[in-house]
């Protein structure tokens, strides 16, 4: 397979992802109001229904809190990822620091979750995409491969120009 991500930039996700996952958190909030607002007429002002009220409420904050930490847009070019968080916040991570790549489908979207280590701390995040022809997981291992093959090239190369003839003793003996 070609190597793809030399010189132009890859990306995983589409442009718009991050604006599709605020959406999402901004659907999720609705919910979990609506869904409050609802065990509230329903059941009335007591306080088992309060708690809850409570319960969903706070389920809803941490899920939204869930994806609006771990959502990023992914794009690889020249054997780095580059990373923009909700928060817009740019993160470039060399392609050697990733330590794990697992991808799996939940209903009719397939779920890749990256870990990767840097500045000694282990990150993780994750990535909803749409099945393609080739997923982020093995759009990734690709790059990881290239990327250590393009390092033991370098490596051997360099090894020749270093490479000097043996000492006078051993060559008159």
């Amino acid at each position: 397979m070609e190597h793809y991500t030399k010189k132009k930039r890859v990306y995983i996700t589409s442009k718009s992802y991050l604006k599709r996952m605020r959406g999402f958190c901004m659907l999720l909030a609705g919910l979990s109001a609506v869904a409050c607002g609802f065990t509230l007429l329903a059941l009335g002002i007591t306080f088992p229904s309060l708690g809850i009220v409570a319960g969903i409420g706070i389920t809803g904050l941490l899920l939204i809190r869930f994806f609006w930490k771990n959502a990023r847009s992914v794009s690889l070019k020249a054997g780095n990822i580059i990373m923009k968080t909700m928060s817009d916040i740019n993160v470039v991570v060399p392609v050697g620091s990733i330590r794990e790549v697992k991808s799996s489908a939940f209903l009719g979207l397939q779920l890749t979750r990256i870990r990767y280590k840097i500045d000694g701390g282990l990150s993780r995040f994750f990535v909803f995409t749409r099945p393609q022809e080739l997923s982020p997981e093995q759009v990734i291992k690709d790059e990881i491969a290239e990327t250590r093959k393009m390092k033991a090239v370098a490596k051997e190369k360099k090894k020749e120009a270093n490479h000097k003839p043996d000492s006078v003793l051993t060559q008159i003996a």
